[in-house]
């Protein structure tokens, strides 16, 4: 491999003009294949769609058109004014225009249903009609004084092509002075909530450009040529456009997690890159030509490059083992990321040098005496690290101890709510939905079930009767209540069939499904979250069983309550898995690039190191696991990797060079603290800016990787080291001279 590559940086150094071409017209095809790529949001990404949980929510909104319900909440000072009532009237009839709305329910419906098919005219009539409602359905429209929900459902639909008609009809209806509207629900706010993360993650990707600018500008100082310090970056922006011509060809659109790989890209990219860049000028010094500089360059960091990018790769494919989509789709595609950056590193990076190195003669290093710079600090540490290190790796074991301890104690979001920040509008209206209205969640249950067969009606009618005993369920829709509220006698006599004549055409459309020969229950309940959902999902399903529905009668449990559930559930499932998985095969790739198992468990020590005090600081700092924050370790891996090689491979250049190991540890802290200090601050840079994030679930992400990142930096340098010397089994060669 070594040989091959010094080739690929001798070709790009002798031919830059080609390969500065081939890359550009690669560049210019992804920025075509990008053009198709397109945005996408909502929770139901979060979804296999090879789940059980995927498929009853399919099929409720294929069997009965809704699946996602909006509420307009109404609030004045008296409902008996028949003009207030006239205009939840015109409300209910604008709303049911809209394309995809199955149903609107209101108070004026009931009052209708009551009133002889006939609006209240009067402040009498209106009260007269509220007493003949049956108190659990003025609970669900009329929660309390001054008070009333609109309540209308939809299925498979565009959610902001909803909430702006939605929006539409509410101006076009003339509301009373004094009656305030607001349109809420779940399928509003993860509109607004997930609308807000493309502004947000775009204002973080211009943060970390424009921080990553400023620091190139200082840390390469050292560069020849006033631009030429900035090629890392262009390096990366050309990597970005490559993945994005990649999604292209998968069919991959952008969707919060994909964004994420963004700044994954910038800040791995530009360690890549810098790392190829400060080893060409170090090569340059040294007297070697542009041509020879390259190829030395992509012989020694440019194989070390190699492994960290195809360990990293490793890392990230355990990604694809989660149950979320968008954490599949992250691993893939910030795979793709890291190779093209690598691909441009390897050959984007030596020939642009080369081509702007021509003429400039090779500039031999002067030794200077010692001055307070980075690689001087770097030469001290030095001494400290190498100083005791069974003392060292003492401390370190401790360390790393109770970081392990920590990493299974590390919370997880249950509330899908605390994902999104309080300050946001839609926040505050499902807030206020969900403590002034009794019932703001709704799960519907399906039954293959005939309610024309009186046996299995009673059943039907005895599961529901059981499951409003639950404190959680408030109340219930269904074909089977309108029976028992149109008449209760029909329930034990031979009136069933000419009752079920009686019920509204309109009604047996909503909760009833001829051709799939199924019936839907809508339970309302209290604002249950997290294990509340579970248990209510397991006490459905024992109930079920008790009454005995029948063996053909299958049951299916959905909704949002439901599928929030599921994602929450998803998110951490394959945590562990991953985990182990990543570093198991990571581990493998080493024992098979280095052929020796010590080399190997030397590298993945370091990384465990890492990922431990990481999982620590989390669980100090109340750092949940989220969709973002589970793909620590893997991240970790590929950071933390690519700093261990890099140092490893240094040292070993030491050894070759006939220095004894602790001089050849001394030697590689000088030769590396600049690239590894510019690699990780650029990195942390790319990522940083997430910290300053008004999401919570971007904030967490960014503190994470910027913890994996310092951390990973450190255990390079502090816990490789004392490995190195007290395991390593490269042979020593005749110590000499060392000029640090």
């Amino acid at each position: 491999m070594k040989y091959g590559l010094g080739a690929i940086g001798a070709f790009s150094a002798k031919e830059p003009k080609t390969v500065i071409a081939i890359i550009l017209t690669v560049t210019l095809v992804s920025a075509v294949l990008a053009s198709s790529v397109q945005m996408e949001m909502g929770m139901e990404l979060y979804i296999d769609h090879d789940s059980e949980t995927w498929k009853e929510l399919a099929e409720l909104k294929d069997d009965f058109g809704r699946g996602n319900n909006v509420f307009a909440v109404m609030r004045a000072d008296d409902f008996n004014n028949p003009e207030v009532i006239s205009s939840i009237d015109a409300l209910d009839e604008h709303y049911s225009r809209i394309p995809d709305i199955e149903e609107v329910r209101s108070i004026a419906d009931l009052m209708r249903e009551v009133n002889g098919g006939i609006l209240p005219a009067t402040n009498k009539e209106i009260e007269s009609a509220i007493k003949k409602i049956p108190e659990e359905q003025i609970e669900q429209y009329m929660p309390k004084a001054g008070l009333s929900i609109i309540l209308a459902r939809y299925g498979d639909a565009d959610a902001k092509r909803i909430v702006s008609s939605f929006k539409s009809e509410t101006r076009a209806v003339k509301i009373p002075a004094g009656v305030d509207t607001t349109i809420t629900g779940e399928a509003i706010f993860e509109q607004a909530a997930f609308g807000l993360m493309l502004p947000e993650m775009m204002m973080m990707f211009g943060g970390a450009f424009l921080m990553i600018i400023i620091l190139l500008y200082f840390f390469m100082h050292k560069v020849r040529g006033k631009y030429i310090r900035f090629l890392p970056l262009f390096s990366v922006l050309l990597g970005m456009m490559w993945m994005m011509g990649a999604m292209g060809i998968m069919g991959y659109n952008f969707d919060v997690m994909v964004m994420a790989v963004m700044p994954i890209s910038l800040g791995l990219g530009i360690d890549y890159a810098v790392h190829i860049h400060t080893r060409y000028e170090e090569e340059r010094k040294e007297g070697n030509d542009p041509v020879q500089s390259a190829k030395k360059t992509i012989e020694t960091s440019g194989k070390a490059l190699v492994y960290c990018v195809l360990t990293t790769v490793i890392g990230l494919g355990s990604l694809l083992l989660s149950e979320v989509p968008p954490v599949r789709n992250f691993g893939v595609l910030a795979s793709i990321s890291v190779v093209s950056n690598m691909i441009l590193s390897l050959t984007f990076i030596p020939a642009v040098l080369a081509l702007l190195d021509k003429g400039f003669p090779a500039s031999k290093a002067v030794k200077r005496p010692p001055t307070l710079s980075i690689e001087r600090v770097f030469e001290q540490l030095s001494h400290v690290v190498t100083w005791r290190p069974v003392l060292t790796l003492s401390i370190i074991s401790i360390l790393v101890a109770g970081g392990i301890y920590s990493y299974a104690h590390v919370e997880t979001t249950t509330e899908m709510m605390d994902y999104w920040p309080p300050s946001l509008e839609a926040f505050k209206d499902i807030e206020q939905l969900k403590s002034e209205v009794a019932s703001p969640s709704i799960i519907t249950v399906t039954l293959n079930a005939d309610v024309t067969d009186p046996i299995q009606f009673r059943r039907v009618y005895q599961f529901e009767t059981l499951l409003l005993n639950d404190p959680k369920i408030n109340s219930v829709d269904s074909i089977v209540k309108w029976v028992v509220n149109t008449n209760p006698t029909a329930i034990n006599s031979d009136k069933l069939s000419t009752t079920l004549l009686k019920i509204p055409q309109e009604v047996k459309d909503i909760y009833q499904n001829k051709k799939s020969d199924k019936i839907a229950l809508d339970f309302y309940t209290d604002d249950i979250t997290g294990k509340q959902v579970s248990a209510l999902t397991k006490k459905i399903q024992q109930t079920a069983q008790f009454v005995g529905l029948g063996p053909d009668v299958e049951v299916s449990i959905t909704g949002k309550p439901i599928l929030n559930r599921n994602v929450i559930l998803n998110v951490t499932a394959g945590l562990t898995i991953m985990t182990v998985v990543s570093f198991t095969l990571g581990f493998l790739f080493l024992i098979l690039v280095y052929r020796s198992l010590k080399t190997a468990i030397i590298l993945i020590l370091v990384i465990v190191s890492a990922v431990a005090w990481v999982a620590g600081v989390m669980y100090l700092l109340h750092i949940t696991w989220n969709p973002m924050t589970v793909m620590m370790a893997s991240l970790t891996l590929g950071a933390g990797i690519d700093y261990g090689i890099h140092f490893y491979e240094r040292y070993k250049e030491g050894l070759e060079k006939e220095l004894d190991r602790v001089d050849a540890i001394k030697a590689t802290y000088v030769k590396l603290s600049r690239p590894l200090l510019i690699s990780v601050t650029t990195s942390i840079a790319g990522f940083g800016v997430l910290i300053f994030s008004i999401i919570p679930v971007l904030f967490d992400f960014g503190k994470a990787i910027v913890l994996s990142l310092g951390f990973s930096l450190v255990a390079a340098f502090f816990v490789l080291p004392p490995l190195l010397q007290l395991l390593d089994s490269n042979k020593v060669k005749k110590n000499k001279e060392v000029n640090l």
